[in-house]
């Protein structure tokens, strides 16, 4: 966690991020971290943030994405599959899985979550 503040410090020196955007990063540090709970997943986030200040926020509902799913054309879903990937399969898998934050992965300044509600 104290490189975590030393990151959050030196943005705020370099001015990549604001006073009150520091804040926010700090508090949240701080935070007591959520352990997974029970419960049925209905959204799939995904959140990037780099270096460069850029920030992507996905909330998605389970739901649609199943739904979603339908409309992959079939060359696309077999060259999945010969990869191992079963769309079908992992949606499934997510809606079963604990609620909670499923991958956390930093990279320098780059920092991408995936987790579900």
């Amino acid at each position: 966690m104290k490189e975590e503040r030393l990151r959050i410090l030196k943005m705020l020196e370099e001015r990549k991020i604001s006073v009150e955007e520091a804040a926010k990063l700090l508090e949240a540090l701080e935070a007591p971290q959520e352990e997974p709970t029970e419960g049925k997943a209905k959204w799939l986030r995904v959140k990037i943030a780099t270096k460069e200040g850029e920030k992507v926020n996905v909330n998605l509902p389970l739901s649609l994405a199943k739904f979603a799913v339908r409309f992959i054309p079939q060359e696309a879903k077999a060259k999945m599959e010969e990869k191992g990937v079963n769309l079908d399969q992992i949606l499934g898998e997510l809606t079963e899985v604990k609620i909670g934050k499923l991958v956390e992965v930093v990279d320098g300044d780059d920092c991408v979550e995936v987790w579900i509600e």
